[in-house]
């Protein structure tokens, strides 16, 4: 037999072991590499879960300390938009007290996505006097939790109800109301080319009113999108309503703009965003 077959097989042979040995080498560094980066996945994971859970204790905190505030300036400190909501605040309790109820427990709490941004929390809570509290909490650009005063008490800049039988004329109101499509038109938006009616009427409340846009206002689409888009149920908006000077129309309304797509205000209003 020719010698070159034997120095052939040889060198197949040789070929097959450097293979086989350099595989097993790749292999024990892709384990390597493999154990690395799940022991890195972990430590991310439990630092995750440190950060989670010092998060929910700032937020139970932040709500325990929130329901024993006895004064505007104490509450200023852990709301949402402090310079635009502190005077709403010293509006709305200058002629009420600032109820004292103690947080008694969470039973809800958990995050909440707003217009893509997943820095909400929403929670149900139980206070002292046995009142369950629904609260929407931001957690801001700090990592400090500020909760929603305007949603927690429904703010109104006067009631409903006096703003439905007083009906103060010129000038201009932002309203938390429900809105429903409607084909009521008399006096003034009698002309339904020119208006489109909706039925107006808010938390806690009976009255209802008839809140009217131009249809050539460009809000009045994205209007009737929005209902649309619920279903034609009942929406909750944020509506700015005026009543015009010498408006004859006893339960009209002129709609102004649509400033929020729910009662809460994911940006400031008029903040440009």
């Amino acid at each position: 037999v020719p010698w070159g077959w034997f120095v052939l097989i040889g060198l197949i042979i040789a070929g097959a072991v450097i293979w086989s040995l350099t595989r097993v080498e790749k292999a024990e560094v892709q384990a390597k590499k493999i154990q690395v980066e799940t022991r890195s996945a972990l430590v991310d994971e439990e630092k995750e879960e440190r950060e989670a859970a010092a998060l929910i204790d700032r937020i139970e905190k932040t709500m325990r300390t929130y329901f024993t505030c006895t004064s505007v300036d104490a509450l200023a400190r852990l709301v949402r938009h402090p310079e635009r909501v502190t005077p709403l605040m010293r509006h709305y309790y200058g002629t009420r007290p600032i109820p004292l109820n103690p947080l008694k427990s969470v039973k809800i709490l958990q995050p909440l996505t707003l217009d893509d941004r997943g820095n909400f929390w929403m929670a149900s809570v139980t206070l002292t006097n046995s009142k369950p509290q629904s609260l929407i909490i931001e957690i801001d650009a700090s990592g400090n939790p500020k909760i929603d005063w305007e949603t927690l008490v429904c703010y109104q800049p006067m009631k409903w109800d006096d703003f439905v039988s007083k009906r103060p004329a010129g000038t201009s109101m932002d309203f938390r109301v429900y809105v429903e499509r409607d084909n009521f038109y008399s006096h003034e938006f009698s002309d339904s080319n020119q208006w489109v009616s909706f039925r107006l009427t808010a938390l806690d409340s009976e009255e209802t009113i008839f809140g009217y846009i131009r249809s050539d206002n460009p809000e009045a689409a994205g209007l009737v999108n929005l209902l649309s888009g619920n279903g034609g149920r009942k929406t909750t908006l944020v509506l700015r309503l005026s009543i015009p000077e010498g408006l004859q129309s006893r339960r009209g309304v002129v709609i102004e703009r649509v400033l929020s797509p729910r009662w809460l205000f994911v940006d400031p209003p008029d903040s440009g965003s």
